[in-house]
């Protein structure tokens, strides 16, 4: 009995599994993100919005390793044979990823992100990366999750790519619904000039 819990996930049935955590991970993620979800919970837990963001970040990163464990235990054989260029090509993504992800922080106040000091946006930021795409952060885990899927080129790999990419757009456009709350006709004409992931490719000849 235990052997059988502790043998790695194969099968239809685990990808449809794997593609379900996803799902709750991300319905969560927007729901609990949301102003109205965040306003109920701290008035019936008495909690502060501190304390709320702390909680809902630390819980998320939980959560999203706890899937990413359950992808590396399903069993899948590579869709791709192996190859040094795929390596290299992957770790160079990845990489990137982590840079622009590292870049996109240096615009956003890290302690307030992570619920360790109030969040208290003045005004809209369009400073550093920010006068390149609006979602520096998401472009970031685009190149990240390219990278992870060349390197570890499985079923398993590619039902998660799938689902984070499916997500992304949703995402972007429940996030946005909230800034133009708060900035308004600024937010809506820095959409219109500014793109969401991928920045505009100018040439010079």
């Amino acid at each position: 009995m235990l052997n059988s819990y502790l043998n790695p996930m194969e099968g239809i049935e685990a990808y449809i599994f794997l593609a379900f955590g996803w799902l709750i991970f991300f319905f969560c993620h927007s729901l609990f993100a949301s102003r109205s979800s965040k306003e109920k919970l701290q008035k019936s837990f008495n909690i502060s919005s501190k304390t709320y963001r702390l909680l809902y970040n630390t819980s998320s990163i939980v959560v999203l390793l706890a899937i990413l464990l359950l992808n590396g235990a399903i069993k899948g054989d590579r869709l791709l044979p192996p190859s040094s260029f795929l390596q290299y090509i992957s770790l160079l993504l990845a990489g990137g990823g982590v840079v622009v992800i590292r870049v996109a922080f240096r615009e956003f106040d890290f302690k307030s992100f992570m619920g360790l000091s109030r969040e208290d946006p003045a005004s809209l930021n369009r400073s550093g990366i920010l006068g390149y795409v609006r979602h520096p952060i998401y472009s970031g885990t685009v190149l990240l999750v390219l990278g992870f899927l060349l390197y570890d080129f499985r079923m398993p790999t590619l039902v998660s790519a799938i689902c984070i990419f499916v997500y992304l757009p949703v995402g972007i456009w429940y996030e946005e619904q909230k800034l133009i709350k708060i900035f308004g006709d600024e937010y809506l004409e820095y959409k219109k000039t500014t793109p969401a992931i991928f920045p505009k490719i100018r040439f010079w000849f």
